[in-house]
C-alpha cells in the first residue's frame, strides 16, 4: 500500500486539503519547505524511510552519475562541450577528477573499487581507492559501448557492421570473465541493447524495437545470461520493457505495456521486477503516471517518476512491499542510482534526447530492519549480511496452527531470545527454529514452546572440546549419581552449582522459570576473562573485563542458537536466509 506524502513544495499547495487549523497548518509546513529548501526537497513517507540529502557538486552541467561503497562517479560538460569524468569520495568527502581529455560521451560503470569506461574507443580503467588508472587484462573493440562490470565479468554491446538504417543497429553483447580471465559471446546481433547491466554472475539487456533521438523508444523483451551455465533466458515476452536493471536475483525495469504512446516516453510507463529464484514477475509501482530510469541494490528498488509533474525520485522497499518518496523539487530530479542506502541522482536535468544536466545530489536512506507480516513478524537482523543491505532474513510466525510468534512475544521476544537466526525444521520429530540465544521446539500436547536442550545436544555429538576451545564454556561434570533419584534431589544437587557465582545465581533465579529457560546447571568455570555456568539450554556468563557487548561485572546470555548454528547441528537449508513472505 502507498500512503500520500504530505511535505511537499509549493507546487503540490493544491493538492493539500486541509481545513481550519489545520489549513493553517498544512500551508505552515509547505511554507516552510519551500522556504528553507530552494534546491530539490527531500520527504519521507513515515519515519522508518527517513531521508537525510546533501548536494556533491554544482559545478557544470552533470549527467548519469553512478555510485559504489567507495565513491559517486559522473560525467561533467565544461564550456565549450568539453566532457570529463569526476568522483566523490565517500571515505574523505573529497571531489576527484578522473579524466581531462574533454573527449564527449563517454559511457562508464562502477563496481567496488574499480571504474571503467571507454574514451577514444579504448576501455580504461580506474582504482577508486589509489585515484589511479590501471591497465585492464582485456582488449575490447574500438567499436565497443556502454560497458558495464560486476564482480565477476565485464559486458559491452558494439557495432560488429555499420548501421543498416536510421533507427535500427544490430548490435553484438560480449562478456569477460573476471574470474576465469576468459572472454564468451552473450548474444550476437541484437535490436539494440537497451541499458546493458551486471550483477554477480547475470548479465541483463532488453532488445529494443528501434532508437532514434526524439521517435523512437527502446521497447522490447528483458533478457538475463548466467556466466556460469552460459545460458541465456527470456524474461519478459510482450516487447514493453526497457532499461533493465539487477542485483543478485532481483531483475527490475520501466514497463509501457498499459500505455498509449505520447513522445519519447509513453504516458503512464510502470516498473516491474523478476525474481529469478522463483520464476516469478511482480509489479512495484503501477500508480497512474510515467515511471523510468529503475535501479536496485538489495532491497530498495529507485526510479524517478512523474505522477505529480516534474520529475522526481521515488524509493520501493522490496521487503516492506512500501513505497516512499525521496526526492522532489522546483526542477526535474533524475537519473537514480543507489549502492547500499546511498541514491544518487542529478538535480535540474531534462531526459529529452540529447538530456541535459544538472547538479549532483545524494540521500542516504534509513530503512527498516524488521517489520510486521502476516500472522507474525520478519526479521532480517541475523541474515549475516550488513545492516539494511539485504531484503533477506526470517520469519516468526504462527502459520499452521505452531504459534512461535505468540510464544516469541510471550517469553520476552529480541530482548530475552535475540533474533529469528534459521527457518523451521525439524528436530528429534518436531518442529522447530533457531533464535539467537534458544531454540524453539513446538510441542503440541501442550500447545507451547519448549526450548532444546542445546548444549546437551552439543555434547551427545562431541563438541565438548571445541566449546571448551573456542567458546569458554566448561565440560559437563559427572553427574552420574543423578541416576535413580528423585527429580526434586536431582534439581536440588544440580541448584548448589548457583552458589559458585552469586551473580549468575541471582540472573539465574531471576527468570520467572529458570528450569524451563536455562536448564539445569550442568558445569562450572572460571577464565581470565569470565565466570561460566552452562546449563542444559543456555551459558550464563559474568564478565570480569569490559567487552564491547558487557560491562564487568555484567552478567549475560550466550548466543546458544547460534552457537547450534556454528556447530552444523541445524539443516543446511534452514539456516539460508529467505526471502520476505507475499
Amino acid at each position: 500500500m502507498v500512503r500520500q506524502v504530505r511535505l511537499f513544495p509549493q507546487r503540490l499547495a493544491s493538492k493539500c486539503t486541509c481545513r481550519g487549523a489545520l489549513l493553517v497548518l498544512c500551508l505552515l509546513m509547505l511554507g516552510s519547505v519551500w522556504s528553507l529548501h530552494p534546491q530539490p526537497q527531500v520527504a519521507w513517507a513515515w519515519q522508518q524511510y527517513q531521508v537525510t540529502p546533501f548536494l556533491i557538486s554544482d559545478k557544470g552541467s552533470n549527467l548519469r552519475p553512478v555510485v559504489s561503497e567507495y565513491a559517486i562517479i559522473w560525467a561533467s560538460t565544461e564550456a565549450g562541450g568539453r566532457q570529463d569524468i569526476y568522483g566523490w569520495d565517500l571515505r574523505t568527502n573529497k571531489l576527484f577528477r578522473v579524466t581531462e581529455t574533454g573527449t564527449p560521451n563517454k559511457w562508464y560503470s562502477v563496481h567496488g573499487n574499480l571504474l571503467i569506461w571507454m574514451d577514444d574507443r579504448v576501455l580504461r580503467g580506474f582504482d577508486l581507492s589509489r585515484k589511479a588508472g590501471i591497465t585492464l587484462p582485456l582488449a575490447i573493440p574500438g567499436s565497443a559501448y556502454r560497458p558495464v562490470i560486476s564482480a565477476d565479468a565485464i559486458a559491452w554491446t558494439s557495432f560488429p557492421f555499420p548501421c543498416a538504417k536510421v533507427g535500427y543497429c544490430g548490435v553484438d553483447i560480449d562478456a569477460y570473465d573476471r574470474q576465469r580471465g576468459v572472454a564468451f559471446s552473450v548474444a550476437k546481433n541484437v535490436t539494440e541493447a537497451s541499458s546493458l547491466f551486471a550483477s554477480g554472475k547475470t548479465i541483463v539487456w532488453a532488445d529494443g524495437t528501434g532508437y532514434h533521438y526524439g521517435t523512437s523508444p527502446i521497447f522490447g523483451n528483458v533478457w538475463a545470461f548466467n556466466i556460469d551455465s552460459r545460458s541465456t533466458l527470456q524474461v519478459t515476452n510482450q516487447r514493453t520493457a526497457m532499461k533493465p536493471a539487477i542485483w543478485e536475483n532481483i531483475i527490475v525495469w520501466q514497463d509501457d505495456r498499459d500505455s498509449t504512446p505520447e513522445g519519447f516516453y509513453s504516458n503512464n510507463t510502470k516498473i516491474y521486477g523478476y525474481d529469478l529464484e522463483t520464476r516469478r514477475e511482480f509489479p512495484i509501482s503501477t500508480s497512474p503516471g510515467r515511471k523510468i530510469s529503475p535501479a536496485i541494490y538489495g532491497p530498495l528498488v529507485v526510479w524517478q517518476d512523474n505522477r505529480i509533474g516534474n520529475w522526481d525520485i521515488y524509493g520501493y522497499d522490496l521487503r516492506t512491499k512500501m513505497e516512499f518518496l525521496i526526492a522532489i523539487g522546483p526542477t526535474n530530479q533524475i537519473d537514480p542510482r543507489i549502492s547500499g542506502n546511498l541514491v544518487v541522482w542529478i538535480d535540474g536535468g531534462t531526459v529529452v534526447q540529447p538530456p541535459s544536466g544538472g547538479a549532483v545530489w545524494a540521500a542516504r536512506i534509513s530503512l527498516p530492519l524488521d517489520w510486521d507480516v502476516s500472522n507474525g513478524h520478519f526479521y532480517t537482523q541475523a541474515n549475516g549480511f550488513p545492516p539494511g543491505t539485504s531484503h533477506k532474513g526470517y520469519a516468526i510466525s504462527d502459520a499452521n496452527d505452531i504459534l512461535f510468534w505468540a510464544e516469541f512475544q510471550r517469553l520476552g521476544g529480541v530482548d530475552s531470545l535475540g533474533y529469528p537466526a534459521s527457518r523451521r525444521f525439524i528436530w528429534d520429530g518436531f518442529t522447530s527454529q533457531a533464535m539467537q540465544k534458544q531454540v524453539f521446539q513446538w510441542r503440541p500436547e501442550v500447545k507451547q514452546v519448549y526450548f532444546v536442550n542445546v548444549f546437551d545436544e552439543l555434547s551427545k555429538v562431541g563438541k565438548d572440546d571445541w566449546l571448551l576451545a573456542y567458546r569458554q564454556v566448561p565440560k559437563p561434570f559427572d553427574w552420574s549419581a543423578d541416576a535413580g533419584l528423585p527429580w526434586s534431589e536431582i534439581v536440588q544437587r544440580h541448584l548448589k552449582l548457583l552458589d559458585s557465582n552469586p551473580a549468575i545465581k541471582a540472573r539465574y533465579l531471576a527468570d520467572p522459570d529458570p528450569i524451563a529457560h536455562f536448564g539445569l546447571p550442568m558445569a562450572y568455570g572460571e577464565y581470565e576473562n569470565v565466570f561460566v555456568l552452562r546449563g542444559q539450554r543456555a551459558v550464563l556468563q559474568q564478565w570480569r573485563v569490559d567487552t564491547p557487548w558487557a560491562k564487568a561485572g555484567q552478567v549475560t546470555v550466550a548466543n546458544g542458537g547460534d552457537i547450534l548454528k556454528e556447530a552444523g547441528l541445524i539443516p543446511r537449508e534452514a539456516i539460508v536466509p529467505e526471502s520476505p513472505p507475499q
